[in-house]
């Protein structure tokens, strides 16, 4: 998928589509539906218009994704975290549990002394859930320093 068929695919999902878009965005219903479609070769979506489509559908985080995949790389969302001793805490300990299921995901893949495609899954799914926590508690780490 190119970033202009994510952008279609954006605004036609919004609720309204792109005519409840286009006054949003100070633009033309056709004008706007001419820059969203893929396969125009006479208008084109600035990077401000993609930047405004993506705040007024709440879809950063998709075109954040889109972006990443391109990279091979992923995002991860941090969430609000209570900036508070046991928010900070309870982030700390979210993060030991979750290393805590990579090794027993690992152990009990390994036991046999192989580790199939399936059991790959599992444990990746479980690094992936641990480096989220990481970075969640990187975060509320972050917001705590004076």
């Amino acid at each position: 998928m190119s970033i202009k068929h994510l952008a279609y695919r954006i605004a036609h999902d919004h609720p309204g589509s792109v005519a409840g878009l286009a006054p949003l965005m100070n633009k033309g219903v056709h004008v706007l539906s001419n820059k969203l479609n893929p396969n125009s070769t006479t208008h084109f979506l600035s990077v401000a218009e993609l930047e405004m489509l993506a705040d007024f559908t709440n879809a950063n985080l998709q075109i954040a994704e889109y972006f990443a995949s391109k990279a091979h790389a992923v995002v991860i969302q941090l969430p609000h975290v209570d900036e508070s001793d046991m928010g900070i805490l309870d982030l700390f300990l979210s993060a030991v549990k979750e290393f805590g299921d990579i090794s027993g995901s690992f152990q009990k893949a390994f036991a046999d002394g192989r580790i199939d495609s399936r059991e790959f899954k599992l444990i990746s799914r479980e690094f992936d859930q641990s480096l989220a926590r990481i970075l969640e508690l990187k975060s509320g780490i972050e917001r705590i320093v004076t």
